[in-house]
């Protein structure tokens, strides 16, 4: 679609009329307006959402497996949920449940310490280069491939129709050092998540320039440390797109900038007030009373920036990693004040249950995702409909360090590429978790890829989970 943009300048007799911004895309409304710096804040509008809408994913992980109460009961549309997927009731049929799913590529090289090669291998469904055997050798454990997500912010990278800012955008909430390598841009190159809420707000939203996720600009931090709002600096240039676009944008803009204003205030970042763009700075500000409560906190913040930048179209791609293997993390609020590893080693007699506790905790968390995407419209639907969140973690259920039967619950369809609201089963012929990234790559447009991570164990996209 073409922006056209008719102005009167009675000093270069030319004839526009600044009310024809019928259709636009978000690209062409940036160039001609000249507002690139505010570029960060403007979301997909209605014109151009209804009819080129980009696909996004976020590969999301939690340590130390998922209780079985995470598989669904019953298969196809007939699936129930157990209690760990409660919480998405409402979106039943935004839901597919991938059960059969094994870690084939671990089986293909077994190495001792079954969390940090077991995490390596999550997102990559390649080989875990051998460091040696010792846990507490200090060495780290890597896998021989590139991540997915690297993979596919690469490829979409590639073409000006699906490139963005970002090619992908990697975050963390309280992740660790030990057995936390998952983001692989190149065979035995690991690069860490961010873990700071304000930096990973000033990275999306201030144009801060990275060539990796470990590169920042220093000036922007500077800015960042000095809790100065960045969405106050650019609010001349939001003026004027509020001045020119439909009112069904402006309102879209609106709760756009309210969601980033608060962002900013659980930030702590001074603001200097209301605006013309009706933003308005929602009361009080979040800190958590205990270790806990900063997890939560922190985890949202995350996925609020995460929504904030598909939403701008700084990425189709992220990965959002909860803690790391061998999690210590407790959860007193569920009665459970060991950490979370030791519960993975001990879920009998007094314990019996507890991981079944912790499997709800974090469904819960994957809930507010679900619904932060939900919660925003796009074109006839909502962001959830262009979406895939990919929730699974390194190990199963079954066993203490299970890698058959990982499980994977995938919210959202990609813009109706995929075929949700079912349980799939493939436990009479299980697959390997490479054939799941397969098909999101096949769901992204990338039909072309037909093996990933290691080759020998791809057969190809999942039957029954893509709308062919």
């Amino acid at each position: 679609m073409h922006l056209v943009i008719v102005e009167l300048n009675l000093t270069k007799g030319v004839i526009m009329n600044k009310s024809l911004f019928k259709n636009y895309n978000r690209r062409n409304l940036i160039k001609t307006l000249g507002v690139a710096s505010a570029a960060p804040f403007i979301p997909i509008l209605q014109a151009e959402a209804a009819v080129n809408t980009p696909k996004r994913v976020c590969f999301i992980s939690t340590p130390n497996g998922i209780a079985q109460e995470v598989v669904p009961t019953g298969n196809g549309t007939n699936m129930a949920f157990q209690s760990v997927l409660q919480p998405l009731q409402a979106y039943k049929n935004q839901i597919t449940y991938l059960h059969g799913i094994d870690m084939k590529s671990y089986y293909a090289k077994p190495i001792e310490n079954g969390h940090p090669s077991t995490v390596a291998m999550l997102w990559t469904g390649a080989l875990t280069l051998d460091p040696g055997t010792d846990p507490h050798s200090g060495r780290t454990w890597d896998a021989d491939g590139i991540s997915i997500d690297q993979y596919l912010g690469n490829r979409l990278s590639q073409s000006s129709e699906t490139s963005t800012k970002f090619k992908v955008i990697n975050a963390g909430v309280k992740v660790g050092f030990f057995s936390a390598n998952q983001v692989f841009p190149s065979a035995g190159n690991a690069i860490r998540p961010e873990s700071n809420v304000g930096n990973l707000h000033g990275r999306v939203f201030n144009g801060v320039q990275t060539g990796t996720t470990n590169t920042v600009d220093q000036a922007a931090l500077r800015a960042i440390a000095n809790k100065k709002s960045v969405l106050d600096s650019v609010m001349e240039e939001l003026n004027l797109v509020m001045n020119k676009v439909a009112s069904e944008d402006r309102h879209k803009i609106s709760a756009h900038l309210n969601g980033i204003r608060e962002i900013e205030t659980r930030l702590s970042f001074e603001q200097s007030g209301t605006t013309s763009a009706n933003c308005t700075i929602p009361p009080g500000e979040r800190n958590g009373s205990n270790s806990e409560e900063d997890y939560i906190f922190e985890g949202e913040g995350m996925m609020d920036i995460l929504s904030h930048a598909f939403a701008c179209d700084q990425t189709r791609v992220a990965t959002l990693q909860w803690s790391n293997g061998a999690s210590g993390e407790t959860f007193p609020s569920m009665g459970l004040n060991s950490d979370h590893h030791s519960y993975t080693h001990d879920n009998y007699n007094g314990n019996a249950g507890n991981r079944r506790k912790i499997g709800e905790w974090y469904g819960k968390r994957f809930a507010y995702f679900v619904n932060k995407l939900a919660s925003i419209p796009e074109g006839e639907g909502t962001m959830l409909d262009n979406t895939l969140l990919v929730w699974t973690s390194e190990h199963s259920d079954f066993g203490q360090h299970g890698r058959r039967n990982i499980p994977f619950t995938l919210a959202g369809n990609l813009g109706g590429a995929m075929n949700v609201g079912q349980k799939l089963d493939y436990s009479n012929n299980t697959k390997a978790h490479n054939d799941v990234y397969i098909s999101i790559a096949h769901a992204m447009g990338l039909t072309d890829v037909n093996k990933f991570g290691f080759a020998d164990i791809c057969e190809g996209p999942l039957p029954g989970l893509l709308n062919t």
